[in-house]
């Protein structure tokens, strides 16, 4: 049972991935559990409702959010781009946010998360609008992941060479080419690009 784990209260890391765990249940344990400095919500059984995962954003002390294969809706992921800004590692893969007319805004909201150093965002609708705000914003990002980003082009390569701290950049199945990949990499000669 979920409610057991609200009584350890010093927990840190927490998954719950591939379980039945619902709205109600997530949400006690989001507030019973202030330490948590890592959380793990990936392909859960039975789907949380998109407004569901505004609950996590009382989880201040979170560091790493696992939220892959989750559908949320665009106000609750604004909330908590907003309250976890002690993130340093976000995992978006699959992420389904709705309505999607606004998901780009709703990405825009990422770029509070100033400490972030991973991001995931593979097979997401970030466009290269929503990436060229983000990289005005991110200056820790050290790894970030586009694998299956449809959306993405090299238009945005020149504002993703200005990731300074940038190491390791997926950019397979995207719409950028090999050619376009190698220009980068002239730009970046440190970044290892995986195309």
């Amino acid at each position: 049972s979920f409610a057991s784990l609200s009584s350890l209260t010093s927990l840190q890391d927490l998954s719950v991935d591939n379980t039945a765990i619902d709205k109600e249940s997530l949400a006690k344990l989001s507030s019973s559990l202030p330490l948590l400095t890592k959380l793990n919500v990936e392909g859960l059984l039975n789907p949380i409702p998109a407004t569901g995962f505004a609950c996590l954003s009382v989880l201040t002390s979170l560091q790493e959010l696992t939220l892959n294969n989750a559908t949320i809706d665009c106000a609750g992921f604004e909330l908590l781009a907003r309250s976890l800004t002690n993130l340093t590692k976000l995992h978006l893969y699959e992420v389904n946010l709705v309505p999607e007319a606004d998901s780009q805004e709703a990405f825009g909201c990422l770029q509070s998360l100033t400490l972030l150093q991973k991001l995931d965002l593979g097979a997401t609708v970030i466009n290269d609008e929503g990436l060229t705000v983000l990289s005005r914003s991110l200056p820790n990002l050290t790894k970030l992941d586009l694998y299956l980003c449809k959306l993405v082009t090299a238009t945005v390569l020149v504002r993703l060479s200005s990731l300074t701290s940038l190491q390791e950049l997926q950019l397979e199945c995207t719409g950028i080419n090999h050619e376009d990949c190698e220009e980068l990499q002239s730009l970046s000669p440190g970044l290892n690009i995986f195309s």
